[in-house]
C-alpha cells in the first residue's frame, strides 16, 4: 500500500532478479517495479485460477476465460515461468505463453515421513485391522469433494466393515457429511480436521490407500506427502497428479469419474 516506501526499499537493497507468485494485486505491483527499475521477472505459475471464480455472482465460462488470459497475459511478461509440473508447462504453452518455461517441481522432506509415529487409529478409535481410505487438503468445490464422497460412500456400503478419514476443513465439509448420513455410513467416517506436523504424517501412516479426485492442482502435494508415508494413491488422472502417479505402479489412475466399484 507504500509504492513509495517499496521503491526506497529496492533502491537501497538493489535486487538482481524479482518473484512473482500471483498475476494479481502484488503481481502488478512486481510488473511495476519491474518495469521502473530494468529487473528482470520471474513468476511462478502455481494455480489453475479457473477453478476458483465460483464465488463471482456472474457468467462462470466468461470469467473463466477472462482468467485464463489474465494469467497468460502476465506470463508473457515475466522473463522466466516456473511450472511446478510437465502437465502445467504443457497447458500454459497452449494458453499461448511464450515466455520459457522451467518445470521445477516441488519437492518434500522425506525425512518427516520416516519419522517414528504414535498410532493414529488407536487414537482416533479405528482398529488396525479396519481398510481405511484416507484423504487431506482444503475441503472446497474446486477439489471435485462431492464425486469423491458419493464414490467413497458406494465403496463403503459395498464394503461393509471399511472407514473413511478426512484431514483437513472448509465450506464443502457440510455437504459431505450431509451425503454421508443419507447412505448411513457417517458411523464409519472420521473428519479429524485440519492436521499439521506430525499429526498430519501420522494421519497418512494410518491409511490403507489414499483416494484423491481434483482436476485443479498443479502439484498436488498432499498425494506426494501421501505416497511419501508409504499410502498408495487412487486419483483421476489429471494434471499435477500423472506426473506423480504411475497407473498399476504406486497406484491406480481413472480416466473418468465413475462411481462403481
Amino acid at each position: 500500500p507504500l509504492p513509495g516506501a517499496i521503491q526506497e526499499l529496492l533502491e537501497n537493497f538493489k535486487p538482481d532478479i524479482v518473484h512473482s507468485h500471483h498475476p494479481f494485486l502484488m503481481g502488478d505491483l512486481a510488473l511495476r517495479v519491474c518495469g521502473q527499475n530494468k529487473i528482470p521477472l520471474v513468476f511462478t505459475y502455481h494455480t489453475m485460477f479457473e477453478h476458483y471464480t465460483d464465488h463471482f455472482a456472474m457468467d462462470q465460462q466468461v470469467v473463466q476465460q477472462f482468467v485464463v488470459e489474465l494469467a497468460a497475459g502476465y506470463a508473457n511478461m515475466a522473463d522466466l515461468v516456473f511450472a511446478p509440473s510437465a502437465s502445467i508447462a504443457q497447458s500454459l504453452r497452449e494458453r499461448k505463453v511464450e515466455t520459457p518455461i522451467a518445470v521445477v517441481p516441488t519437492g518434500i522432506d522425506l525425512r518427516r515421513f520416516s519419522a517414528p509415529s504414535v498410532d493414529f487409529r488407536r487414537q482416533h478409535k479405528i482398529s488396525k485391522k479396519t481398510f481405511l481410505l484416507g484423504h487431506t487438503g482444503r475441503l472446497a468445490p474446486e477439489k471435485n469433494l462431492i464425486f469423491l464422497t458419493e464414490a467413497v460412500t458406494e465403496f463403503l456400503k459395498q464394503e461393509k466393515t471399511a472407514h473413511f478419514l478426512i484431514v483437513g476443513g472448509g465450506p464443502s465439509e457440510r455437504e459431505m457429511k450431509k451425503i454421508f448420513r443419507a447412505a448411513g455410513v457417517q458411523s464409519r467416517v472420521h473428519f479429524a480436521g485440519i492436521l499439521r506436523g506430525k499429526h498430519l504424517v501420522n494421519a497418512y501412516r494410518a491409511m490403507d490407500v489414499f483416494v484423491f479426485a481434483s482436476k485443479s492442482e498443479t502439484q498436488g502435494m498432499v498425494v506426494t506427502e501421501a505416497m511419501a508415508a508409504g499410502a498408495p494413491v487412487v486419483a483421476l488422472d489429471a494434471p499435477g497428479v500423472r506426473e506423480v502417479v504411475k497407473d498399476k505402479v504406486n497406484g491406480r489412475l481413472l480416466g473418468e469419474e465413475s462411481r462403481k466399484k
